[in-house]
């Protein structure tokens, strides 16, 4: 395996990095795309090789409340589903969207009439 990325992030606040002392291999690098939504791990000099195992990769955040999400294994070709878990928004978060989506609306409706 060449990289592992984990998707669902949402440019919500996190840590990522890996268990030490390493068990396992760690990976080379650990990035975020510009977006904040994914998280990569990446094995590289050597790879991940079949039977090898990684050290173990940590994602903290402060989000009480998980839901199931994917990740893609990269070696060539991508492999996915891989069922992991991703953070579920705060409800005052949902609930400041929803606001902010209602009050749009109600502006559009007053300017329209």
């Amino acid at each position: 395996m060449g990289r592992l990325t984990v998707n669902g992030w949402d440019s919500l606040p996190t840590d990522v990095s890996y268990q030490i002392p390493a068990a396992g291999l760690p990976p080379s690098t650990i990035t975020r795309d510009i977006n904040g939504n994914v998280i990569g791990f990446t094995f590289s000099g050597p790879e991940l090789l079949p039977g090898a195992a990684s050290a173990v990769l940590v994602v903290q955040t402060s989000l009480p409340t998980f839901t199931s999400s994917f990740a893609s294994v990269i070696n060539g070709t991508v492999v996915s589903p891989i069922f992991t878990f991703a953070p579920v928004p705060e409800p005052t978060t949902i609930a400041l969207v929803g606001l902010g989506l209602f009050g749009a609306l109600a502006l559009r409706r007053r300017k329209s009439a």
